[in-house]
């Protein structure tokens, strides 16, 4: 079943955005009866029937509807900016397939990139949230200098790091039931000694990963995951 976004999807809705009606009906072709499924990216989600299908506009009857709560742990994922901008979106395309709520891309000390295109991201976030049905789609920040983002960090963070830091805890050792959580990965390079002595100041858990030193890509989605699991584990013992 194919997945469409309208971010202004609700119960009475009946047609597809504009925007995507060219894809529908001349890409996938789309035709009366077909079954589609449909996101706003807030949580909420729907089953719907076409009942007409022109290159103009395509209409549906919705068959089921629901609004998804939040799952939890809600992460923030705050990671340097990687030098190849592939690598990047691919990260962040696997980052809203496994479901997070923020992606903050970070300005370091070893960053070499320093600009993103954002909308060009967006877009591939986007794709990838529709691709997995997710109903949530993350949100996606502009850069921001490591320095200035830990001034207004509220939730519960963990940095990961391969280097020696003075209070380094394994991570299955430190996870607890918070519900918002933000998880730090540095770029190529890592983070310096400069930064996770700044992160260790400002009261974020330095963890380890595991004994590889892992692509930063790597560390977000092995990250990420372990979060979702650990809050299963202790909350529905799965």
């Amino acid at each position: 079943m194919h997945f469409f976004f309208d971010p202004e999807l609700n119960a009475n809705s009946d047609h597809l955005p504009e925007n995507e009606v060219h894809h529908a009906f001349r890409v996938l072709r789309i035709k009366k009866g077909e079954r589609i499924g449909l996101i706003n990216g807030k949580g909420f989600r729907a089953e719907a029937e076409i009942w007409s299908a022109q290159n103009t506009e395509i209409n549906y009857r919705i068959i089921r509807s629901s609004q998804e709560p939040h799952d939890h742990p809600r992460i923030t994922v705050a990671v340097g900016i990687l030098k190849n901008a592939d690598r990047f979106e691919w990260m962040a395309e696997k980052l809203t397939e496994i479901g997070i709520e923020k992606i903050i891309p970070l300005l370091t000390d070893r960053v070499e990139r320093k600009r993103m295109n954002l909308e060009r991201l967006n877009k591939k976030i986007l794709s990838a949230a529709k691709q997995a049905g997710t109903s949530r789609i993350p949100e996606l920040s502009p850069p921001v200098s490591i320095r200035d983002w830990i001034e207004k960090v509220k939730n519960k963070t963990y940095v990961a790091y391969c280097g020696e830091a003075s209070h380094r805890k394994e991570f299955h050792e430190v996870l607890d039931n918070q519900k918002d959580v933000t998880l730090v990965i540095g770029p190529e390079g890592g983070i310096s000694d400069e930064e996770i002595k700044l992160l260790e100041y400002k009261g974020c858990t330095v963890i380890s990963l595991g004994k590889s030193r892992l692509r930063t890509e790597t560390a977000a989605l092995i990250g990420c995951h372990t979060l979702h699991l650990t809050y299963a584990i202790k909350n529905y013992g799965i």
